[in-house]
């Protein structure tokens, strides 16, 4: 018996001399000649028939009954939940809905190492605006393979926390003010300011990383009390802008 996938080529040959060759492939298909060529292409169990016939006019026929053995070509494909997926939860389930196949090889196109699991469960990188390559491999025990490829996109979402309250008195906690970006900012787009109680600006920073530590110029440390911050900056969605007003209490 010979056995492959869908679609199988076939070399057939005839070892009895004699003047005609006529073989049938038993799906339907028919050839001639001492040797034959045949590709099968749907799945099945398939009788082959060789019918030779002498210079005399004399017939013999041979009958290979279920000689060949076409499988089914793996079929792969899958599906992922959720659908929508940013940084606050990478993690990703995979529904592998392939066809005729007996292993499997992911390539989540992240860099990880390949898994083998039939329905895995995959944690992606927590980095906004990535697109990844997803790859199924689907094979079966005779070598056959199919590939199924999606891709899959993280998206950034803006995430960040503005304290209400922070203690600029040397003991190296809560020293200074900012907000504190998780995700989302758009680092090149940011600014800050607090203004005193008259409306003066006493600070101001470009740089998200550098915060208010309390001091106003030269003239140290301001007093005790309520400020007004005021907060713009751009995220890595889209060209939006974001503006954020309130108030901060600064306890010495």
């Amino acid at each position: 018996m010979l056995s492959g996938c869908a679609p199988l080529q076939v070399n057939f040959e005839a070892y009895t001399d004699g003047a005609t060759f006529d073989w049938n492939f038993g799906d339907g298909s028919i050839g001639a000649g001492a040797s034959a060529s045949h590709t099968y292409t749907a799945s099945g169990l398939y009788d082959v028939t060789l019918t030779i016939t002498s210079e005399a006019g004399c017939t013999s026929t041979d009958t290979y009954a279920s000689y060949i053995d076409i499988v089914e070509t793996p079929i792969a494909q899958f599906s992922y939940a959720p659908y929508e997926i940013d940084v606050t939860d990478t993690e990703v389930d995979f529904i592998n809905n392939s066809l005729y196949a007996d292993t499997y090889e992911w390539s989540f196109g992240d860099g990880s190492a390949f898994d083998s699991e039939e329905n895995p469960t995959h944690v992606f990188p927590m980095e906004g605006n990535r697109t990844y390559n997803i790859q199924l491999t689907a094979t079966n025990d005779y070598g056959c393979v199919d590939i199924a490829e999606q891709l899959l996109r993280v998206e950034d979402v803006i995430l960040y926390y503005i304290p209400n309250t922070f203690t600029p008195d040397g003991d190296t906690f809560n020293e200074e003010f900012k907000p504190q970006f998780i995700a989302g900012l758009d680092i090149y787009d940011y600014r800050l300011m607090i203004f005193n109680r008259w409306g003066e600006l006493i600070f101001e920073s470009y740089n998200s990383d550098f915060g208010w530590n309390g001091s106003f110029g030269d003239g140290g440390l301001v007093e005790d009390g309520v400020y007004v911050y005021k907060i713009e900056f751009g995220d890595t969605m889209s060209d939006e802008r974001h503006y954020v007003n309130g108030h901060v209490t600064v306890l010495k």
